[in-house]
């Protein structure tokens, strides 16, 4: 297959200074990475190939017709005994979301930790003495997060005390600083239906409401949604996690091209099989996606956090795809040598369903179930028992262009792009939310929001 070949080449050409859409100097990162995929049956992904094709194509749509419904016969009966399966794996990870228990499908057992609301252990630090409690002066009224570090001392003589208005112990002005050197470089997909994009959020803890929606092309417009957030000091050196919210308006669903729905009948696969394998596949509204890093700096020498925010270096970083689905193909990589003080992770947003991924996902991500695939195969391996070579090599075609072609990440790339200045909000901490970022109070946020970081 020639997808990896085509991958490396836009990931070449992203390097090597591909005309971006917005012109910068940072250096933009790219985290060697690979594809979250379930083990696959020997059988999978054979007859891609023009040989194969070619083989169909000849058929006539009589001919066409007949293969697919012995297809269908062949494939539904097993794939209505794995939906059974599958739907008691929907069920019991909805229940364990909604109960807000430790994290589940993360890419390792040890990739973070347990949920806690808690500040830990030492996150005090050298705490900013602006802090202020729930009933004290309102944030916006005072300009929370526009007083830098290091700003200009005003009449009189005084220096201002650093805010810390959502009580985390870091300074307001040292998380935008962080947020800015860290922010992603974002690859936006081509062909995002019309309407559809980055957004704005009501501020309200009840629900995730868009309020404003930016263009994805001509150029793109990206909004970036942070929290910055103390995990622990260990060894003399403290460590933070930089949540980055991509918010969309909506998912449009999986975007099908016209091969699937005409040489496959893709509508009527849907015929033979439950409405919950498709669980990852519809559209939804609102659509909030996301990513985090993990930095680290040496530790003042009262072993505070450092204040500077040009000590920090990026050694970890997550993309969420499909989180907390069993499909999840989030991704967890460890960036070595770290890097910074500023540099941009380039992320991926999959073209119609937003899955981040650290690598161009185009025709590279499965996004079947397990069971579904399994199904698929082994329907067909039974059936080669009964049929003819020709008539077993095309049935497994078909499997290949639904699995490999069909049910698949997109992506249609166009030069990287940051958040723009304007675009980029501190949402404050679960409890302590900052203005504009009351909607990670909602129980989906909330839930991906208690998910932290390991420490060594």
């Amino acid at each position: 297959m020639r997808r990896p070949l085509m991958m490396i080449l836009v990931l070449t050409i992203a390097a090597a200074g591909w005309q971006p859409i917005a012109a910068q100097t940072s250096e933009i990162l790219l985290v060697p990475s690979g594809t979250r995929q379930p083990q696959l049956p020997a059988e999978a992904g054979s007859r891609l190939d023009n040989e194969h094709r070619q083989a169909w194509e000849a058929l006539t749509p009589e001919q066409r017709q007949a293969l697919w419904a012995e297809f269908q016969n062949t494939v539904g009966p097993e794939l209505q005994q794995a939906d059974e399966e599958y739907d008691r794996k929907l069920a019991a990870q909805t229940q364990a979301v909604q109960a807000e228990t430790a994290p589940v499908f993360v890419p390792s057992p040890d990739s973070f930790l347990p949920v806690t609301d808690a500040l830990p252990p030492g996150a005090a630090g050298e705490a900013a003495p602006g802090t202020q409690d729930d009933e004290g002066t309102d944030p916006e009224a005072s300009g929370a997060g526009k007083t830098p570090i290091g700003g200009k001392t005003p009449i009189g003589g005084k220096t201002p005390k650093p805010t810390d208005y959502d009580g985390d112990s870091l300074p307001d002005g040292l998380e935008r600083q962080l947020a800015d050197n860290f922010t992603p470089a974002y690859f936006l997909s081509f062909f995002e239906r019309g309407g559809t994009g980055l957004a704005l959020f009501q501020d309200s803890s009840s629900v995730q409401q868009p309020t404003q929606v930016f263009p994805t092309s001509g150029p793109p417009v990206v909004t970036s949604y942070f929290r910055v957030t103390p995990l622990q000091a260990v060894g003399g050196n403290g460590y933070l996690q930089i949540d980055y919210l991509s918010l969309w308006n909506r998912d449009d669903g999986l975007p099908v091209n016209s091969a699937c729905l005409t040489d496959i009948d893709i509508l009527s696969f849907f015929g033979i099989w439950s409405p919950s394998f498709a669980t990852s596949l519809g559209g939804h509204v609102p659509d909030n996606e996301r990513s985090a890093i993990r930095i680290v700096a040496p530790l003042t020498t009262g072993g505070g956090f450092n204040l500077d925010p040009n000590a920090y270096r990026v050694d970890r970083v997550f993309t969420a795809a499909h989180e907390d689905t069993p499909v999840d193909r989030s991704d967890l990589q460890n960036i070595d040598p770290p890097r910074g003080p500023v540099a941009h992770v380039a992320e991926f947003p999959s073209l119609s369903k937003h899955g981040t991924y650290l690598f161009w996902p185009h025709g590279l991500v499965l996004l079947l179930p397990y069971e579904a695939i399994a199904a698929i195969y082994g329907g067909i391996s039974t059936a080669c028992f009964f049929t003819s070579p020709n008539t077993c090599d095309l049935l497994l075609y078909i499997a290949d262009e639904i699995v490999f072609d069909c049910f698949v990440e997109k992506h249609v790339p166009q030069g990287w792009v940051l958040a723009r200045n304007d675009l980029r909000i501190n949402v404050g901490e679960l409890g302590r939310p900052l203005p504009g970022g009351s909607f990670i109070e909602t129980p989906e946020l909330r839930m991906k929001l208690r998910k932290k970081f390991v420490t060594p």
